[in-house]
């Protein structure tokens, strides 16, 4: 609308907006200046994410434990998709399903797997993806380790079908794990945390840009490797929460959010 929210004179040109007129919706232009000279962007649309709100563009699967666990007693038998794509998280066999717990995050419930066989699938497929985003909200009860092949227990996993085509992410207590499956040998992320967590719960967030992956833990990237095969491949679509590779090793920890994206999130949204 012709008034100005804000200036920068040095990298990285960034700035919070000092004006009413910096709403959702509003249509603002970027002027660059440089001595007598300037040069001004086309028009775009500026959109505000209000706090905790995410976005919505990408999103394949979201699980929150606050909503859509169906239960069976305590027993969660469909956590149920909130993204809009009916991607469900379900078992069937009474003694793999795992419990909903009340009250234990802020107030708030969890989906507890228990580590010997409680576990979940849902169908997503990846494979062709050249960017995608993983988030949990999730905290390892036992001080678990990952196997040789670093994909068993996983809490969030995709299996393969040519080998090092695995989808994962996994907060353990000491260390978080992920990776991209490509069928890349050895592409694969292993963060040691500083100190152990116990079974506190952290925000794990691995993110696949074209080439590069990333892992971020409570927001703060912690590794990021380039060279990768550009595209996911070699991976099953049925994926797991609690359960890893070998189809029988599985993650003993609380799971309060899982969100699944089909592309790279940028840095803002994040």
């Amino acid at each position: 609308g012709g008034v100005d929210i804000g200036g920068a004179t040095s990298s990285s040109y960034t700035l919070s907006p000092t004006s009413a007129a910096a709403d959702n919706g509003a249509q603002f232009s970027v002027v660059v200046t440089n001595g007598s000279g300037s040069v001004t962007s086309v028009v775009a649309t500026l959109t505000v994410i209000a706090p905790g709100a995410i976005p919505a563009s990408g999103l394949a699967m979201w699980l929150r434990a606050d909503a859509g666990a169906v239960l069976n007693g305590s027993a969660v038998t469909q956590w149920s998709d909130q993204s809009g794509n009916n991607r469900h998280a379900t078992q069937g066999t009474g003694g793999s399903q795992p419990t909903l717990v009340n009250g234990a995050l802020n107030g708030l419930p969890v989906v507890r797997f228990d580590g010997t066989n409680d576990f979940q699938t849902f169908n997503l497929p990846v494979n062709g993806l050249g960017g995608m985003s993983l988030f949990l909200v999730a905290a390892n009860r036992q001080n678990q380790v990952a196997g040789s092949s670093q994909a068993e227990r996983a809490a969030l996993f995709w299996n393969e079908t040519v080998g090092w085509g695995t989808v994962y992410l996994t907060p353990f207590q000491n260390t978080v794990l992920a990776r991209f499956g490509t069928t890349q040998a050895l592409n694969r992320m292993l963060y040691s945390r500083p100190a152990s967590v116990g079974s506190s719960f952290t925000i794990s967030a691995a993110v696949k840009n074209g080439t590069t992956d990333q892992l971020y833990v409570n927001g703060a990237l912690v590794l990021s490797q380039g060279g990768k095969l550009a595209t996911i491949a070699g991976c099953q679509s049925a994926g797991q929460l609690g359960r890893g590779f070998n189809d029988n090793t599985f993650y003993a920890g609380d799971i309060a959010e899982v969100l699944v994206y089909n592309r790279a999130l940028s840095q803002g949204e994040r």
